[in-house]
């Protein structure tokens, strides 16, 4: 588990700083500076085998940035490449069959399905802990073993967070995924124990 939850916050960071509008919000002037100075301050990406495997740096100062804009750029995250990347890697988790995601404004929804084998509770606190270790402290996740489920997540898929009608359905969807379906431990409860491993 410590594998998934390190790959995660990494991904995480990686979505959110990646998917920033115009560059950190840089005018023309400081981007052309930032041309002059790239082996400086960014790593400088040829491959897409560089890209997956080289680290990521970025290097401003403040002359650099418009800080009337920085106050007001709000860091943007790519919601459905979010809900990709949490699918996948609990299908990677030996006792998950199937899964499905559906990232919103502020709330995370997975609809999974358990081997035979693998235990309720294990599955739930399993997949619970995997989508927060991949999303922003400020995400709830929300859990659920139900079938019916995936209807669900179906049908809110192509909505957008400014629908104000969508409010009411996902605060029903809360409701519904936390009565149905054990919801795994509270993160509060998480424990560190000092040498990086989490469960």
């Amino acid at each position: 588990m410590k594998k998934y939850l390190m790959v995660g916050a990494c991904a995480a960071t990686l979505l959110i700083s990646a998917c920033a509008k115009d560059e950190a919000g840089l005018g023309d002037e400081d981007q052309q500076a930032l041309r002059g100075n790239d082996m400086e301050i960014r790593n400088t990406r040829t491959s897409e085998e560089q890209q997956s495997t080289q680290f990521g740096y970025v290097r401003y100062d403040k002359k650099q940035l418009n800080q009337d804009q920085e106050q007001q750029n709000v860091p943007m995250m790519d919601r459905e490449a979010t809900a990709n990347m949490i699918t996948r890697t609990l299908l990677k988790l030996n006792g998950i069959e199937e899964a499905a995601t559906l990232v919103t404004d502020d709330a995370t929804f997975v609809a999974y399905t358990k081997s035979e084998d693998a235990e309720q509770e294990w599955a739930a606190d399993t997949v619970k802990r995997t989508a927060l270790s991949m999303l922003p402290s400020w995400f709830d996740v929300y859990i659920s073993d139900q079938p019916t489920a995936y209807e669900d997540l179906q049908a809110l898929g192509n909505n957008k967070v400014t629908e104000a009608d969508d409010k009411k359905a996902i605060d029903n969807l809360k409701k519904r995924f936390r009565s149905e379906s054990p919801q795994g431990q509270d993160p509060e409860n998480y424990q560190h124990n000092g040498n990086g491993n989490n469960m």
